[in-house]
């Protein structure tokens, strides 16, 4: 159960997006790095970046029953405040990048379900870890999964996305059934592809820009249906791109009511689409969606 406001729970997400500014280009050099992806705009333009916003964090702390008293219970109780998503094209490019973003980041655990799936069949690999800067540590989660792991997750999301538990375990043999036959393609697919160079060139922090530079706000009302978007760009000032981010949420709470506004960072609205399967957006829509 939690007491704050919508505008306390914001304020105390300060930590979170100047860690977010800190981490995203880290781990898009990861995906760039020669020997990872075949083909980084790929994986790029799969690239997923959410913070847990005020109704989030209101939702899950009712849902499970954790006491939020002050604004430190946030980052105390709450471990998936940050989190990444990013998709890759196989078990080979999934390994390079599970290597090279071990190096880069304190992993405090780890869960690969690749060998041994999960319950329903999932499969991928989570992280819970930290990046160090200047004396601070920013925790953050991450889900990393191949092209055919994540339609699995998408396809299937429906039966996860906040509903009883028995409403999966209804279809278990199905979805396990259809996890599995999505890995004997991925293997399939992989021995067609022995050959296949990978790796390009060696992209720098500093071609990420465009990407790290913005956040975008969306507006979903009840049943999941698209409302509108809002794209900021950030100054790399962490306290005033805070203050600009707190101020457009609470207008768009005091403009739109029951609704939930994701603050997401990734390459784009369609991004967003792409990793949020349940959102209804109306095709007619998607060219005006620029704040």
């Amino acid at each position: 159960m939690t007491t704050l406001a919508y505008q306390d729970i914001e304020e105390s997400l300060l930590s979170f997006r100047e860690g977010r500014q800190f981490i995203m280009p880290v781990l898009l050099g990861c995906l760039a790095e020669r020997d990872a992806c075949a083909d980084p705009f790929l994986a790029l333009s799969r690239f997923f970046c959410r913070l847990k916003s005020a109704d989030s964090i209101v939702e899950k702390a009712r849902r499970k029953g954790i006491e939020i008293r002050g604004p430190k219970d946030v980052s105390e109780r709450m471990t998936d405040i940050l989190g990444f998503r990013i998709i890759v094209a196989d078990q080979k490019e999934l390994r390079a990048f599970d290597a090279l973003f071990r190096q880069a980041f304190e992993v405090i655990e780890v869960e690969d379900r690749n060998e041994i799936p999960g319950e329903f069949g999932d499969r991928g690999i989570d992280y819970r870890a930290r990046y160090h800067h200047n004396g601070e540590r920013y925790p953050f989660e991450i889900q990393l999964r191949t092209f055919l792991q994540h339609y699995w997750a998408s396809r299937t999301f429906h039966f996860f996305h906040k509903k009883p538990r028995e409403l999966a375990l209804a279809h278990k043999e199905a979805l396990r059934r259809f996890a599995a036959s999505l890995a004997d393609a991925e293997q399939r697919s992989e021995l067609l592809e022995d050959e296949r160079p990978v790796g390009g060139r060696r992209v720098g922090p500093a071609d990420f820009g465009l990407i790290t530079d913005q956040v975008h706000l969306v507006v979903i009302q009840s049943g999941e249906q698209f409302h509108d978007q809002v794209t900021l760009t950030l100054t790399g000032r962490s306290v005033e791109d805070h203050a600009a981010i707190v101020r457009k949420k609470m207008s768009l709470y005091e403009v739109f009511s029951s609704v939930a506004i994701v603050e997401c960072a990734c390459m784009g609205f369609l991004a967003f689409h792409l990793n949020e399967p349940l959102v209804n957006v109306p095709l007619e829509r998607i060219g005006r969606t620029q704040g």
